[in-house]
C-alpha cells in the first residue's frame, strides 16, 4: 500500500490524532490499518454487492460491483500479447499452460493455490496478459518470465460462482464477464468510473473451489466520480 506514515493519513483524512484514526478504522473495517499494510488484505469499503440478473451465464452467475482495496502485489508469470478481437479464447489455454508448466519454476510463491492474470495496454489492437501467481518480492525471476507489480487502489471487484471446476472455465464466461464490466463502465448512474479500461486482474483461488462451485474474482481500478456543482 502506501509509504506515508499511519499518522499522515489519519491527518489527510481530517484525523488530528493517529490513535482515534486507528480506532475508527477498525471499527469500519475489523482490523487495523498496520494491519491491513502487513497482510496484504482486500478490504470492502461499501455495501454488499448486489447481483447483475441478467448476466446469468451457463451453469454460473456474477455479481458486483462491489468497490474494494487492493493493496500493492507482485508477481511473476508469462507474458504474452493479446489481440484484442479473441482474448477470451486464448486466456484459458495460455492460463492453464503457465499454472501446469510454468508456475512451480518460481521459487517465492506466496500463495501457491491462488492464479493473477493481469492485462495491461500494449497497444490500441492488442494487450499484455500475464497469467502469474503472487511472489513475496521480486527477485530470481526464472528465464522467460516476467515480474510485474499491481500498485494499491481502489478497485470495482465482480465474482463469477459456478456450477463447475475452475479448470472449466472458458471463453463464455470470459465474454459475460467483458460484457458486465463494459455495462459498468458506461452507467452514467455509478458512483464510480473505471480508471483504466486496460488495467485489471482476474483472481482464482483453486481453495474456493468446494466440489461443486468455482469461483473467479476481476477487479479494475476506479476513482470517485466528481459532483459537478
Amino acid at each position: 500500500m502506501t509509504d506515508l506514515r499511519i499518522i499522515d493519513i489519519a491527518n489527510e483524512y481530517g484525523f488530528d490524532y493517529e490513535q482515534t484514526f486507528i480506532r475508527a478504522f477498525k471499527r469500519e473495517y475489523g482490523i487495523t490499518p498496520g494491519e491491513v499494510r502487513n497482510s496484504g488484505h482486500i478490504i470492502k469499503v461499501t455495501p454488499p454487492l448486489y447481483l447483475i440478473n441478467k448476466n446469468k451465464i451457463g451453469d454460473g452467475l456474477l455479481f458486483g460491483p462491489e468497490i474494494v482495496m487492493v493493496p500493492t502485489f507482485h508477481v511473476v508469470g508469462r507474458r504474452y500479447v493479446m489481440p484484442m478481437d479473441k482474448p477470451s479464447e486464448l486466456v484459458p489455454k495460455v492460463a492453464k499452460r503457465f499454472w501446469f508448466s510454468e508456475r512451480e519454476t518460481i521459487s517465492n510463491r506466496a500463495d501457491d493455490n491462488v492464479y493473477i492474470g493481469l492485462t495491461r495496454a500494449y497497444s490500441e489492437d492488442a494487450t499484455y496478459y500475464l497469467p502469474s501467481v503472487r511472489v513475496t518480492k521480486i527477485e530470481n525471476v526464472p528465464q522467460g518470465l516476467f515480474a510485474d507489480s499491481f500498485n494499491a487502489a481502489l478497485c470495482a471487484k465482480f465474482r463469477y460462482i459456478g456450477k463447475h471446476h475452475y479448470l472449466e472455465l472458458n471463453s463464455n464466461v470470459a465474454d459475460a464477464m467483458y460484457s458486465a464490466i463494459g455495462d459498468y463502465a458506461k452507467d452514467e448512474n455509478s458512483e464510480y468510473k473505471i480508471v483504466d479500461e486496460m488495467c485489471f486482474f482476474e483472481r482464482i483461488d483453486k481453495t474456493a473451489y468446494d466440489g461443486t462451485y468455482c469461483q473467479l474474482e476481476w477487479f479494475t481500478p476506479v476513482s470517485e466520480k466528481q459532483i459537478e456543482n
